[in-house]
């Protein structure tokens, strides 16, 4: 069992959870500000007593932590996800395996993801949903799917989305590029003119005329500036070209739905692949032209142009720290305090004891306090214990 994450998403294991005869690993996650444990699990083939144990790492989990998401090749069988099992006779181990199942799903509250009937496993003429996802917990829009399994396994790949509450994607950005400069020469011109004549009648400083001429370009810049409304998923290469043709697209879908005729159907089917066709096109040529460009580029900045076209990342999260009551500290704000309070206020309250501990007599000597004698107090050195955080 094992489970992989990206480079961006905060993740420990929880060790603390494997359980002898239970195939089974954990993890705490964090991705963006949605922390959840996130578990891989697998029950063997008629081995009714492993589902117990799950039960009891369940909750041991939900003492701890409030969100859970489990994905699992349960080999369990039961109406509640698998539409396929009323041929099977209520007897058989693997039907009462799934009805043990459905009542830690009824028992702990989980939510059972899958999609009532859809297959998840099939080899041959033999067909089933024994792969179940479940969770509690999580404060996100979630959807299940599965996939053809590129590794050509018996077992559909499943696909669980989750997604933040609905947020405006959209934000205002000053247009530059269209800003009038032509506009901006003139009317600066006759500020700069007014400032010249106040300043000549006042007795200020360099820097409030600095300030005072700052302060007047900023006002006359905004006061020219025009806004545009940016996307944050906007691409690149969507161009004004590429809008148009997406607004068409959209108009033949709407007059497809309105009116379902074979000729509105194959009017969408053809507007459809010509803006995938036009919308490449354009994707091409907004890479090439910035392909061109990479000659006359330092080496640093190449490799951010071929990582932006890639797609690649290569920056990394601060992964989790545990404090010292053994819990783990995921946000960025608290690792920071921690390590603030652990490598600089401990620091300096060590070597505030230890010079306040030089300056009075000792009966014995001590190692921990190291400082040289009064006779050479001039050039006493106190080097504090630097401690170090792993």
């Amino acid at each position: 069992m094992a489970i992989l994450t990206k480079k961006n998403v905060k993740s420990v294991a929880l060790t603390e959870f494997d359980t002898q005869g239970l195939e089974a690993v954990w993890i705490d996650a964090m991705v963006g500000d949605e922390r959840v444990v996130v578990g891989s699990v697998y029950i063997n083939v008629g081995k009714i007593d492993e589902i117990d144990k799950l039960e009891a790492v369940i909750g041991k989990i939900l003492g701890k932590h409030k969100s859970l998401i489990i994905c699992m090749d349960a080999n369990s069988r039961h109406a509640m996800w698998d539409s396929f099992c009323s041929a099977l006779p209520r007897s058989s181990t693997v039907r009462k395996m799934g009805e043990k199942l459905q009542s830690i799903i009824i028992n702990h509250s989980l939510q059972l993801h899958n999609n009532h009937g859809e297959i998840t496993y099939r080899s041959g003429n033999s067909k089933s949903s024994i792969d179940i996802t479940l969770s509690t917990g999580l404060n996100t829009h979630t959807s299940w799917k599965t996939t053809d399994d590129i590794m050509q396994t018996p077992h559909k790949c499943i696909v669980l989305l989750t997604e933040a509450p609905a947020s405006d994607t959209q934000y205002e950005a000053d247009d530059w590029k269209n800003f009038d400069w032509t506009k901006f020469k003139n009317l600066s011109s006759q500020v700069i003119r007014d400032l010249t004549t106040d300043w000549a009648s006042s007795d200020s400083s360099f820097e409030d005329w600095a300030l005072s001429l700052q302060t007047a370009l900023i006002n006359l810049q905004e006061e020219i500036m025009t806004k545009r409304r940016i996307n944050k998923h906007s691409r690149p290469w969507f161009c004004p070209e590429v809008k148009k043709i997406l607004a068409d697209l959209k108009r033949a879908r709407n007059k497809m739905k309105r009116h379902k005729s074979q000729s509105n159907i194959d009017e969408f089917i053809q507007a459809k692949e010509e803006a995938s066709t036009k919308i490449q096109k354009a994707k091409d040529k907004w890479v090439m032209n910035v392909c061109g460009g990479i000659q006359n580029l330092s080496d640093s900045e190449k490799w951010k142009v071929i990582n932006k076209l890639t797609g690649d990342s290569t920056s990394t999260c601060v992964q989790p720290i545990k404090n010292e009551n053994g819990e783990y500290l995921f946000k960025d704000e608290e690792i920071l305090k921690v390590m603030e309070e652990y490598h600089i206020l401990k620091t300096t309250q060590t070597s505030n004891l230890l010079t306040n501990s030089t300056n009075q007599p000792t009966s014995s000597p001590n190692i921990n306090n190291i400082a040289t004698s009064p006779a050479n107090a001039g050039s006493s050195i106190v080097i504090p214990e630097l401690p170090y955080l792993y």
